[in-house]
């Protein structure tokens, strides 16, 4: 009786920490999801709205360093950080050269559609919130109607919920793509070295200050644009679950097909640089930039880990951020002292790194995010609905920190 006992109880023993490990793949995998406290430490209602946090750049992920998932999902975000570096790019291309608006235009298009993407690739637990603050508490209709949306892993695809193997996808979407797309370092430093160089205060103040709303205002379009296509009847956008269905049932093919195009890739920039001559002039398609930006957006990843540390101040995004306007900063004090000196490669590579790099590691589209999401009201028992200062105080702390850092990195080395 004994032996049979222990073979059972061991057996058990593995099967929950099967259960813990693969729980721990899937929770970390979804960027959004509840926070049940408040920033000061008291214990929410069950009705108050869900805060929003970075999950993937909140937790450090228990799992082996040759896991499948955490490949898939590293692969997803060096694919997806290059498409945003192109987009990116081509965003540039479309701003005016110069106009009235120099330190905002370069970047500003770009940062609202990151945010406006992102508001539109949450998942259900965000427009649940919205939802949750309207509902009669007799409705039990609309109360189900929030736990269905609340359960979605993408709000504007309700058919992706019953698809598997979509959490790289997603989380390539969201931290590669909208991350890389937008870009806190560039629109910093275009107010340090096109205002502040030249002593327009004015300029700076603004290009803040509507920088921020407007991305404030894209991503809360894009989340109302989520719950509109949660809510409805009709199923607006199929592709993504098909496409997340067709990869869960060829995921083999997939991952050989995102292999191939890696070494293609490689292939190509070793090509290119063992073919270009040090005195002939570089081509101005970012081929470096795509070289770097994987680093970036892996980089930024594993800065958000830290992000939980501090539930009122996401420490791991506004690191990341910093650390990419120093060097974006440093970057062009020193192409501006050496522009004479230095020859077009080196300048070009450069650049390339500061534009693909720096980036990638820093971001707008979590930084909107975890601003506006600190600006929700939460409903604390025996208060009533309170705001909290800590999102006012995130976003103060950012923008003014990126600005000094980047003075401190750019003007000593102007002539």
């Amino acid at each position: 009786m004994s032996e049979p006992l222990a073979t059972l109880r061991s057996t058990s023993v593995r099967s929950v920490r099967l259960e813990m490990s693969v729980g721990s793949i899937h929770s970390e995998s979804s960027i959004l999801r509840y926070s049940t406290a408040s920033p000061d430490g008291t214990e929410l209602s069950s009705s108050a709205p869900p805060s929003l946090t970075i999950l993937s750049e909140r937790e450090e992920p228990r799992q082996p360093c040759c896991d499948a998932a955490l490949i898939d999902s590293i692969v997803a975000l060096a694919l997806c950080a290059q498409l945003g570096v192109l987009a990116r790019w081509g965003f540039g291309l479309l701003a005016p050269s110069r106009c009235g608006w120099d330190a905002v235009l370069p970047v500003l298009p770009a940062n609202m559609a990151g945010c406006a993407l992102m508001g539109l690739l949450s998942d259900g637990k965000v427009p649940a919130a919205e939802l949750e603050r309207k509902l009669d508490p007799t409705d039990d209709a609309a109360r189900a109607d929030v736990l269905r949306v609340g359960g979605l892993p993408l709000a504007m695809c309700p058919s992706l919920g019953g698809v598997s193997g979509c959490a790289a996808l997603l989380l390539g979407m969201r931290t590669g793509f909208c991350g890389s797309l937008t870009s806190f370092s560039t629109w910093s430093n275009f107010l340090v070295v096109d205002e502040a160089a030249h002593g327009r205060g004015g300029a700076v103040v603004l290009g803040y200050l509507f920088g921020l709303l407007l991305c404030l205002a894209s991503l809360r379009a894009g989340q109302q644009l989520a719950l509109f296509l949660s809510m409805s009847d009709r199923a607006y956008f199929s592709f993504p679950a098909r496409l997340a269905s067709w990869c869960s049932a060829n995921v083999a093919l997939v991952r050989l097909l995102c292999g191939i195009l890696l070494v293609t890739e490689l292939t190509f920039f070793l090509f290119h640089i063992f073919t270009e001559t040090s005195e002939s002039n570089p081509s101005p398609a970012p081929v470096f930039a795509l070289l770097f930006a994987p680093f970036g957006a892996w980089s930024r990843w594993r800065l958000g880990l830290y992000n939980g540390r501090f539930p009122t101040f996401p420490i791991g995004t506004f690191a990341a951020n910093m650390i990419a306007c120093a060097l974006d900063a440093l970057i062009s004090g020193v192409g501006a002292t050496h522009s004479i000196s230095l020859k077009p490669w080196p300048d070009m590579v450069l650049d390339q790194f500061a534009f693909g790099f720096c980036g990638c590691l820093s971001t707008v589209s979590t930084f909107i995010a975890e601003v506006a999401d600190k600006l929700q009201p939460v409903s604390i028992p025996g208060k009533g609905n309170h705001f909290f200062s800590s999102g006012v105080f995130y976003a103060i702390a950012s923008l003014c920190g990126g600005f000094a850092i980047g003075c401190v990195c750019y003007f000593p080395w102007r002539d």
